[in-house]
């Protein structure tokens, strides 16, 4: 009776652990590994809710990001659909998509995803971000 016990258990924990994450799982993966850096975690967006952002800060996402992240921004663009982690849903407004979380991943980027500080602006990643606000529900 025992060696069945042992046999049961460890089968349970092969399949467990065998099992396939979901894809919610990774759905974020790359943002909850690390602290936000201690230069970005307090920054915010001096161009919040400027409408001359918001417009160029589409014409960046565009250039930029939609490749990887979609039209939509919701992480559906033919360039993410290989990448693990997939690229984040942009449009969700979750509690750690600080300003100085975004501005973070945008300029020094993260696991898959490029950094583009030498490639926008200061101000140019603000526009980015001011965009991304908008679209957050």
């Amino acid at each position: 009776m025992r060696h069945w016990l042992i046999a049961l258990s460890a089968v349970a924990l092969f399949v467990a652990c065998g099992e396939d994450s979901t894809e919610e799982e990774h759905e974020h993966e790359h943002e909850h590994e690390e602290a936000v850096p201690e230069q970005y975690a307090n920054l915010t967006n001096p161009l919040e809710g400027n409408a001359d952002a918001i417009t160029a800060g589409q014409t960046i996402f565009a250039q930029q990001c939609v490749s990887c992240h979609g039209d939509d921004a919701k992480g559906g663009g033919p360039a993410g659909a290989s990448l693990d982690p997939p690229p984040a849903d942009l449009t969700a407004d979750e509690e750690e998509f600080t300003d100085g979380f975004l501005y973070w991943h945008i300029a020094d980027g993260a696991e898959g995803m490029p950094a583009y500080a030498s490639t926008l602006s200061e101000e140019q990643i603000w526009q980015a971000i001011s965009y991304l606000r908008s679209l957050m529900i």
